[in-house]
């Protein structure tokens, strides 16, 4: 969909109030990371703050934030 290749704010803004999150540990950077299959290993610590600010600046909005755990596949299975 091409609202999913927007950032979060910007799906946010667009009007998407349900947010899927694949979470995977990256121990390298210390940090939980979200990926999907259009963009992979966003910190989740950063896309949840742009979630917090957006209910900051509409407090009569709803947004739904669902976390996964991700499971890697080979790129032939996509």
């Amino acid at each position: 969909a091409t609202t999913q290749r927007a950032g979060v704010f910007e799906q946010l803004r667009r009007g998407v109030r349900a947010l899927h999150f694949r979470v995977a540990w990256d121990a390298a950077s210390n940090a939980f990371r979200s990926h999907s299959l259009l963009v992979s290993g966003q910190r989740l610590d950063a896309d949840l703050l742009y979630v917090r600010q957006f209910v900051d600046s509409h407090p009569g909005e709803l947004v739904l934030v669902w976390l996964a755990d991700f499971v890697a596949c080979a790129a032939e299975q996509h």
